[in-house]
């Protein structure tokens, strides 16, 4: 995996009201690593937030890095098994149970 820093200089036009455009300069920090394992991409850029790129650039690699090796996945995402699903409705099945049969005994 190569881990490559640069800094990019984003010239955008916006078109004003009026019929005026405007260029708008905006510098971004990138990290591009090449050679991805998986076969399927070449390369993945990351864009560094502005507030996060005064951060050391070895601290950045990393999380990129770390970001690449766990697959990309998103933080809070997680699959259930089979046997999670079936315990639980096996939990919402015996709860009901109880339940419904606490309302026909007390009724």
């Amino acid at each position: 995996m190569n881990i490559r820093q640069a800094e990019k200089q984003d010239n955008t036009v916006n078109s004003k009201a009026g019929g005026k455009m405007m260029v708008r300069g905006v510098n971004r920090k990138i990290i591009e690593i090449n050679n991805v394992e998986g076969g399927y991409f070449e390369k993945v850029l990351f864009f560094v937030k502005d507030d996060k790129r005064s951060s050391p650039d070895d601290l950045l690699e990393g999380q990129a890095s770390k970001y690449i090796a766990e697959g990309c996945t998103l933080k809070y995402r997680t699959r259930l098994s089979l046997t999670a699903i079936l315990s639980l409705c096996v939990k919402i099945l015996t709860v009901a149970g109880f339940g419904f049969s606490a309302a026909v005994l007390f009724h």
